[in-house]
């Protein structure tokens, strides 16, 4: 395996509100993009009069910057915190909420078969779509802890949560990671893969799916329309040496199955044949095992 699976990247806590300055930034959540040089930080002349031999970020005249637990609380008090589900104040997923994605469902997909079990914590609605919504297009980024955490728990509840796992996220268009800040999915699998570790297993990343030119945005097609769409163009980097345990394939959404048919075939192809697949949640109901 190479450099980037489950290597360090962008922070995994908090999401940027452009239109005012905030910038997401590193592992605890939010840091103020300089709007007002008083609050972000100034420069500090050294002895010579040089602005550069003195210069350090400060926080509101303050020697050191705050730590992220300190600007999360400083932020709630400008921005208050909202549940991404229905708006509670005080948490950024409230209990009630959390019903709608408590357990994994099995996911029937024919493309798949007997291939690879498919699982999806809750349906593509309510409480369920506004959080995956806020989180993938409004930048809201500690929801991946949020969403890495049922999944840890889905893995426990079907039986997969021993042993050693890859884990690979279900790719992103190039242009679309760019405007979200970096891959959602990546983001979530190093969550999960860390939740993983400190319960004993040897979870790794392997970040290794790509989509080719020629496919375009999933929501603009018809159902009928998205498996030519991704046809050939979704290709696995193959790895340096064998998995050592189990594959698990995660997403976000599961609408026709597409993605994850044309991503359980691309992992084939180089000899990672998924063990297990496990999405956020699935869009039709009917497709949703809950029994």
């Amino acid at each position: 395996m190479r450099g980037n699976e489950d290597s360090a990247g962008q922070g995994s806590a908090g999401y940027g509100w452009a239109g005012y300055g905030w910038a997401s930034c590193g592992s605890a959540g939010y840091e103020l993009a300089g709007q007002d040089s008083a609050v972000r930080g100034s420069a500090v002349r050294g002895p010579a009069g040089d602005a550069s031999a003195g210069r350090r970020e400060h926080f509101a005249g303050a020697g050191a910057a705050p730590s992220g637990s300190t600007r999360l609380r400083m932020l709630d008090l400008v921005l208050p915190v909202g549940c991404a589900g229905c708006g509670q104040q005080g948490t950024h997923w409230c209990l009630p909420c959390a019903g709608e994605l408590s357990r994994p469902h099995r996911v029937r997909l024919p493309t798949l078969g007997r291939r690879a079990p498919v699982y999806a914590l809750g349906a593509y609605g309510g409480a369920a779509r506004r959080a995956v919504l806020s989180y993938k297009e409004r930048g809201r980024r500690v929801l991946a802890g949020v969403f890495a955490e049922r999944l840890a728990a889905g893995m426990r509840a079907v039986h997969a949560a021993g042993g050693a796992w890859w884990i690979v996220p279900a790719p992103s268009r190039w242009w679309a990671a760019r405007r979200r800040g970096g891959a959602h999915m990546v983001r979530v699998a190093r969550e999960l893969s860390r939740r993983l570790r400190a319960v004993g297993c040897a979870a790794e990343v392997f970040d290794c799916l790509r989509l080719g030119p020629g496919a375009v945005d999933a929501a603009r097609l018809a159902h009928v329309d998205r498996p030519a769409n991704l046809a050939g163009r979704l290709r696995a980097r193959p790895p340096s040496r064998p998995p050592p345990g189990g594959v698990l394939l995660i997403d976000d959404v599961i609408t026709t199955g597409t993605t994850l048919t044309e991503s359980v075939a691309a992992l084939e192809r180089v000899g990672c044949s998924p063990d297990l697949v496990m999405a956020v949640t699935a869009v039709d109901p009917r497709a949703v095992d809950v029994g």
